[in-house]
Formats: C-alpha cells, structure tokens, sequence
C-alpha cells in the first residue's frame, strides 16, 4: 500500500523480472531488489512509481457536521458558543464530532434538558477538548498511550485494543470526557 493509501501490484515475469504496476501503463522493473539496510529494505527500480491521489474532500469539517443529523446537537453547540470560524481555515485540524445520542446520555447524566443550558464558558471548553489544531488525525496510525493537545490545551491520551478499536482515555478531567464515540 503506498503513502496514499493505493495498493500496487507487484508481479514476476517467466525471467525471474520483478516488475511493480502503478497507475500508468508502464510498469517499473525492480532492477537490484533487497538491498538490505539498518533500519529497513530497498529495491532499486527503474523508474518513480506513479500512484492516484487520494481522493480530494468534497466537504469542509464543518459543511460535514452541519449536513450530519446524527452530529446536530454538537454542531449546534458549537456554532451557539461562536467557534465555527475556528474549523473553516485552511490549517490542519481534526474534529472529534460528538453523536447526539452521547450528547443525550451527557445531559441526562448532568439533569439539563439540552447543552446551550450549560453556562457557555463550560460548553465553550467542552466543544474545545473535542478539536484539535495543527493536524488532521488519521486513527489508523494511532499507537496505544499516544498523546496528542486539544484546542483548550489538554492532552488527550488514546488507548488501541487488538481488535483495532481506538479509544480516548477520560484523563482530563470533567468537561468533555471522551471514552468511545457514544460518550462525550
């Protein structure tokens, strides 16, 4: 699988030629495989390896949450309490969008009717923990006790099982704790 998350295809002609498909017509050769090194393997090929790109978004994060009835809730919040501007730049960042079921099981645990019944600096700080600026998180290459900062600068720590579940550890207190996608 390349950078972009393409497979390729690697196969080996009746000479013992093994040669690399990408997404042009012409194959590459591996001209001296296995070149072994300290910290991993080449194989020389005959030429750079083309791969589709990945498919551009077609949404904005917030266009997304907006258009998502199971997010309504948060994406309300977070438009009442003014942040909306915060995730429509061009900068890296990554939303942990809060399903309306969770935001339920939250209210009902706190006895409010609905989150903009929280004084708005707390809902502020809750949807807060939920961003992340500088980059766009991608779960696959998360590691177990990994640590990344929020937007209200503390740290959330993820924990990744066997079966590839990533979860968020509730280690920053009690605004915003986020154990699964059905807890806020």
């Amino acid at each position: 699988t390349t950078a972009f998350g393409k497979g390729i295809v690697i196969f080996k002609e009746h000479n013992g030629t093994m040669n690399i498909a990408d997404a042009t017509q012409t194959p590459a050769s591996v001209v001296q495989p296995n070149i072994t090194v300290d910290n991993g393997i080449i194989h020389e090929t005959n030429k750079m390896l083309i791969s589709d790109p990945p498919d551009e978004p077609q949404q904005t994060v917030l266009e997304m949450l907006i258009s998502n009835p199971d997010l309504s809730q948060f994406t309300g919040a977070l438009q009442y309490v003014g942040l909306s501007d915060l995730i429509t730049g061009p900068w890296p960042f990554t939303v942990f969008g809060v399903t309306n079921y969770a935001v339920d099981l939250m209210l009902m645990s706190l006895d409010i009717g609905r989150l903009e019944d929280l004084p708005t600096w707390a809902l502020r700080e809750v949807i807060l923990t939920h961003i992340v600026l500088g980059q766009a998180f991608y779960t696959e290459g998360v590691t177990n006790g990994e640590k990344i900062t929020n937007a209200n600068e503390t740290e959330l720590t993820f924990n990744k099982y066997s079966n590839g579940t990533v979860r968020i550890a509730d280690d920053f207190g009690h605004w915003g704790i986020i154990q699964d996608p059905n807890n806020t």
